[in-house]
């Protein structure tokens, strides 16, 4: 799988390229958001049509957009939300052999690290903002990482002798961050890879594949750290040997998982994370979290690239957009949409695993990408992959930390309105106060899910114009707008407008908000007044946060 990734991630990557503005650079960062389409004459402004009385031609309720809002994230999902920048570590006994996949060759002698320092690593995880830490305890060569009783081909057997799988457990608790487990579902080494039978049935390797978690899990219980996410690949050599009837038991590992660690995610090949569909860090303009996930058996499908057009394949650049989402009821009504939000997984070298002379990603890079996946309504997943002596190697750790520097320099100052009121045009069309109560001031606080200090407003049915005044003319550079998920992700298009020099100037727009939406400019917006307008939405938006930060 991750041979075909690479193949399209290129493509990907001129897509983005061709496709995409990229505007703003504060520091080095782009903020990449679809270019202001809304055209006025100048001076001239069209705050009479939003969500509640035009909605962008397109219904704002009824039986379609009912069965979009009942799409809502799970509680782990819902908590998951909050992570948004984590790390992925890859570091095993390709870091030994200096391969990115093993090839069944390998024995145990050969993983030789000089001292494995997991502390290091979480303390520079830590430093540079990340929430936790996903480890590579078994990748597809089958070298187990712990000390496990399925196989004879694990760390413990090897010079080192130290169950590093449990040494990265410990330090992610130690520097309070959240703690993941990569475990490969194909495995070169296992002689009972391939063959058939449940998780009950000796012999199969469904039997050792579930033992394996089984394992993982009691150590994560041991140590007592907090299990976020568990991340299965889909990779598998076209040539490896399997049995007619062989799948893996994914309903008996959700269910052991879900069971054991109900709060932990599964991602990639799981139900609650979704692959953003590449490896570049590449997150679509409007990455929808609740997508299209299935049509009736008549949907005329054939082949991927009417998965494609259908957007249904992880590749499709529109995956829950009204126009797909109509075009699917156009069908049959008996369409399916699924809460998935996407996860880019990136790295911050040019392979997964250390390599001698691999070149590390500058700061600028890095904190580009940060910002377009996190302020794009995607998890960013960034990869540092430890050498072979065990350790971050300083120009990593340098990257890094330099990357949260960058994104921490738009954030310096928050800048408090006065006021925030909501309104909206009446039948005559006149711009009428709807909301000039102390409530929608709720959306200037920005708490976790699942904790006291988390809030949202609701827009009342007849506004759909935020104004947040401040008390003299700021100077902004950076504004964050996140949804609350807990009713769906609703908000289909809004614009930002500014009084600027007296006048209403439209400063950004975009479709989707989803967790959070950033936009850096490059420019400063100079004004005591921005205007959220919310120009489409499915029923009325739920506003969780607005932040401004001077520039």
């Amino acid at each position: 799988m991750r041979l075909k990734r690479c193949l399209f991630a290129l493509v990907i990557v001129i897509m983005s390229i061709t496709c995409i503005l990229f505007t703003g650079c504060q520091s080095g960062i782009r903020s990449r958001y679809e270019k202001v389409t809304t055209k006025y004459k100048n001076g001239v402004t069209d705050f009479e049509h939003g969500w509640s009385n035009y909605n962008n031609g397109y219904d704002k309720d009824g039986e379609v957009v009912d069965k979009l809002l009942d799409c809502k994230p799970n509680e782990r999902q819902l908590l998951h939300t909050d992570n948004e920048y984590y790390n992925f570590v890859h570091f095993g006994m390709n870091t030994m052999t200096d391969k990115e996949w093993g090839d069944g060759t390998e024995t145990v002698d050969m993983f030789n690290p000089e001292d494995v320092d997991t502390d290091q690593w979480c303390s520079v995880f830590k430093d540079s903002g990340s929430k936790g830490v996903i480890f590579t305890a078994k990748h597809h060569d089958g070298f187990a990482l712990w000390d496990t009783n399925t196989t004879d081909f694990k760390v413990t057997n090897s010079g080192y002798k130290f169950d590093i799988l449990t040494m990265v457990a410990e330090s992610c608790k130690k520097f309070d961050l959240k703690f993941g487990v990569y475990l490969s579902p194909w495995d070169i080494h296992e002689p009972s890879y391939g063959k058939a039978g449940g998780v009950d049935d000796i012999g199969s390797y469904n039997y050792v594949f579930y033992n394996q978690i089984r394992e993982v899990l009691d150590i994560v219980e041991d140590v007592d750290v907090e299990l976020f996410e568990f991340w299965f690949d889909g990779a598998r050599a076209e040539d490896a040997t399997v049995d007619k009837d062989f799948a893996y038991a994914w309903d008996d590992i959700y269910e052991l998982i879900n069971t054991r660690f109900p709060n932990c995610v599964i991602g990639n090949c799981g139900n609650d994370v979704r692959w953003v569909g590449n490896e570049a860090g590449y997150a679509r303009d409007s990455e929808w979290s609740v997508i299209l996930s299935s049509l009736p058996e008549d949907k005329q499908q054939s082949s991927e690239e009417d998965a494609k057009r259908l957007g249904l394949h992880y590749e499709s650049n529109d995956r829950g957009s009204r126009d797909i989402i109509n075009a699917a009821n156009k069908i049959s009504k008996d369409w399916q949409v699924k809460y998935y939000p996407a996860e880019s997984d990136v790295r911050i070298r040019s392979k997964w695993f250390w390599h001698k002379n691999d070149k590390v990603k500058t700061a600028d890079q890095l904190a580009d990408l940060y910002i377009t996946n996190v302020g794009m309504n995607s998890h960013f997943l960034l990869n540092v992959a430890p050498n072979n002596k065990g350790v971050i190697e300083e120009k990593d750790i340098n990257a890094l930390l330099g990357m949260k520097s960058i994104v921490d320099k738009t954030m310096e100052k928050q800048l408090m309105p006065v006021k925030v009121s909501v309104s909206g045009y009446d039948d005559i069309g006149n711009i009428q106060l709807i909301d000039n109560s102390d409530a929608p001031m709720t959306v200037l606080q920005d708490g976790n899910y699942g904790t006291d200090s988390y809030t949202s407003y609701k827009l009342p049915d007849n506004g759909y114009i935020m104004d947040l005044l401040f008390n003299d003319l700021q100077s902004i550079g950076r504004i964050d707008v996140r949804e609350d998920l807990t009713n769906s992700q609703r908000v289909e298009a809004f614009e930002v407008w500014a009084i600027i020099n007296g006048k209403w100037k439209l400063v950004a727009d975009n479709t989707i908000i989803g967790n959070r939406k950033i936009f850096v400019f490059k420019k400063a917006v100079k004004t005591n007044q921005l205007r959220f307008v919310f120009k489409q939405s499915r029923s009325n938006p739920h506003i969780r946060a607005i932040s401004v930060y001077q520039k």
